[in-house]
């Protein structure tokens, strides 16, 4: 073997090495720092990481579906999602917590601490009824703040207000 081969085995070895040993480690990922919008960050982020969001106002509606942790730096008086006139398809949620599309793996360890949480009219979501003789399903927006849909995650020290639930029976404005 030559010595230019030599180098490039060891070259591709050592960044395999970098590469597999990276994805072991969580890591903090900063907003707008690392990335300009929170959802960019989630999309990136793998379980165990920590989304940290600066100060300020992000108008946009988040996915979750990793074990994540998203966290703001000074806290829900100065740190706003507002997801006002966003949606993501049928998502209307600010925030949309669930497993991802098509995975039998339910995300575990999800925090969300420090926001406000404003603007959401909730998620487009089939309902079964049933009376005594007929099934009917109907077709209602629900979770205008946050929906965790099949997931258990740990939401503190959060303001969630302004959402819309006039199509939301069971959520209640404060």
């Amino acid at each position: 073997m030559s010595v230019n081969s030599e180098m490039n085995f060891n070259f591709t070895f050592k960044n395999f090495l970098l590469i597999f040993f990276s994805g072991l480690y969580a890591i903090t990922i900063n907003v707008p720092g690392d990335y300009t919008t929170i959802q960019d960050a989630l999309d990136v982020a793998d379980d165990g990481d920590t989304v940290l969001v600066a100060s300020g106002t992000y108008t946009e509606n988040l996915l979750i579906e990793s074990g994540v942790t998203l966290l703001s730096v000074d806290g829900a008086n100065s740190t706003v999602i507002d997801g006002i006139s966003q949606t993501l398809g049928n998502l209307g949620s600010t925030i949309t917590i669930r497993p991802e599309s098509g995975s039998d793996t339910i995300p575990q360890n999800i925090k969300v601490d420090g926001f406000e949480i404003t603007g959401g009219i909730g998620n487009l979501m089939d309902i079964e009824v049933d009376d005594s003789d007929t099934r009917t399903v109907i077709t209602r927006r629900v979770g205008g703040g946050i929906m965790a849909y099949n997931t258990s995650p740990k939401i503190k020290n959060n303001n969630i207000k302004e959402i819309d639930v006039k199509d939301n029976p069971g959520a209640k404005p404060s």
